[in-house]
């Protein structure tokens, strides 16, 4: 099944090298299938798409990270929500705490 992913790693990597960057990033909920753009597809990729593979995994985020970098960056801010309560549900995937240990959500400036 090896060739058959690093096949499928290769379409994918030829499809979104020119669509996926910095400033318009590939975000997913699923971190099993983020988390294959940025661990597996390095490895699984030709040579000749190991740069554009590397540039595709650290522009794979999930959507906390997502929010987080834009947090960041002042691109969301805190006044630029109302004071009104809301009640927002995500359904997360246990393996994202395991796999990711949080990390990306202690150093995001909207929970300081």
């Amino acid at each position: 099944m090896v060739k058959k992913a690093a096949s499928v790693a290769n379409r994918n990597i030829a499809l979104l090298r020119n669509l996926v960057s910095t400033e318009n990033p590939l975000v997913g909920i699923e971190p099993s299938a983020i988390l294959t753009f940025r661990d597996e597809y390095p490895d699984l990729a030709n040579k000749s798409m190991a740069a554009d593979a590397a540039k595709l995994g650290s522009n794979a985020l999930l959507l906390e990270e997502f929010i987080c970098r834009e947090a960041d960056k002042g691109r969301i801010r805190p006044d630029q929500f109302t004071t009104e309560p809301r009640r927002i549900l995500l359904h997360g995937h246990c393996s994202r705490r395991r796999s990711l240990r949080l990390t990306a959500l202690r150093k995001c400036s909207l929970y300081q």
